[in-house]
């Protein structure tokens, strides 16, 4: 790209008079063809580096649900941890929240889907709802800051958030957008998925199966 735009600007200044060639802009010297090449080769060989240097470090955002094995809270019906899978570091930039009710005659979610919030809002919205952070579900604040622990088994990540059964019969919907920043700078996003209108149907047809043989 330099080595064409100096071929470029060489041949028309040739072409102009010289009472233009001494003149403003004219009158700049650019680097001859060979010194270009040579420093375009170089900014190459510098992107293919980083290039190369951030696929190596590039983290990874995986998230994986658990019954029953929250640390924060007992009877978790569904628990989701997240964790860097990849091989750099991993540093939290930015968290926001979304979630949808369900109907209590329904059972699905009402209207669509809501906007991006920060987590003292979702919280507020929640407890205005009868849904007590700490108790029928959990949702630990994650700080700008924040390092996603690197780790391979899906149960070593860090815990977002535990639904108790009352919760997944109250809320339809909850995600979470998570944006990390790796070692080069970068930054990734991910939504997790947390709660969906098949996670709760899941829920409600395992209680069933549970309670079939009292119910004979």
């Amino acid at each position: 790209m330099i080595t064409t735009v100096n071929l470029i600007w060489e041949i028309i200044k040739r072409n102009l008079s010289a009472s233009l060639v001494g003149s403003w802009p004219w009158k700049l010297t650019l680097l001859d063809v060979g010194t270009s090449a040579t420093l375009a080769s170089a900014v190459l060989a510098l992107l293919l580096a980083r290039s190369q240097l951030a696929r190596t470090n590039r983290p990874v955002i995986s998230y994986s649900s658990f019954s029953d094995e929250s640390s924060f809270i007992k009877k978790a019906e569904r628990v989701i941890h997240v964790r860097n899978a990849g091989a750099g570091h991993a540093i939290v930039c930015l968290v926001k929240y979304r979630f949808r009710m369900a109907g209590p005659r329904s059972g699905v979610a009402e209207g669509p889907a809501g906007e991006w919030m920060d987590w003292q809002d979702v919280v507020d919205r929640l407890e205005e709802r009868g849904l007590t952070n700490w108790q029928h579900y959990v949702l630990p604040r994650i700080g700008s800051g924040s390092a996603l622990p690197l780790a391979g088994a899906a149960g070593a990540g860090l815990e977002v958030v535990a639904f108790t059964r009352q919760a997944m019969l109250v809320l339809a919907e909850l995600d979470i957008l998570l944006r990390i920043e790796d070692t080069l700078g970068d930054q990734h996003e991910r939504v997790l998925v947390c709660m969906s209108e098949r996670h709760r149907k899941e829920v409600i047809e395992r209680r069933q199966r549970r309670r079939l043989p009292f119910l004979r």
